[in-house]
């Protein structure tokens, strides 16, 4: 009984075997032809992720053009400012204008002070003249 237990367990281990890759070869070629196509394909043609990496690339080198186009100008604005406030005296028109805005309300401020002063220093005199 254990002599034929073990040609079964021979024989489906054989058979398993031959199944598996013992009696397939011109199956197994057609296989590595077909997987050989593919790769060679795959090469020739860039894949999805790298078409987005490009593009993604691009737009990235737009935005650093972008950028640096952005500061030229600033630094453009810059040096016509600083040139135009040498030639001016050191301050523009706007800011001068500014200048003389800050000072009005500085003295209405000090006025609305002063104002509220003489109100109670003449309260004050009025309750003490009455007595």
């Amino acid at each position: 009984m254990k002599k034929r237990a073990e040609w079964i367990v021979a024989t489906a281990v054989a058979v398993a075997l031959t199944s598996c890759g013992g009696g397939g070869g011109p199956v197994k070629k057609q296989d590595q032809n077909a997987q050989k196509q593919q790769s060679q394909q795959q090469q020739q043609q860039p894949s999805i992720i790298d078409q987005e990496l490009k593009k993604h690339y691009q737009m990235y080198k737009e935005i650093q053009q972008y950028d640096r186009q952005q500061v030229q100008k600033a630094e453009q604005e810059q040096l016509k400012k600083t040139s135009s406030e040498k030639a001016g005296g050191g301050m523009s028109s706007k800011d001068k204008k500014a200048g003389g805005q800050k000072k009005e309300d500085k003295n209405k401020q000090e006025d609305k002070k002063q104002g509220g002063d003489k109100k109670s220093s003449t309260g004050r005199q009025q309750s003490g003249g009455g007595q």
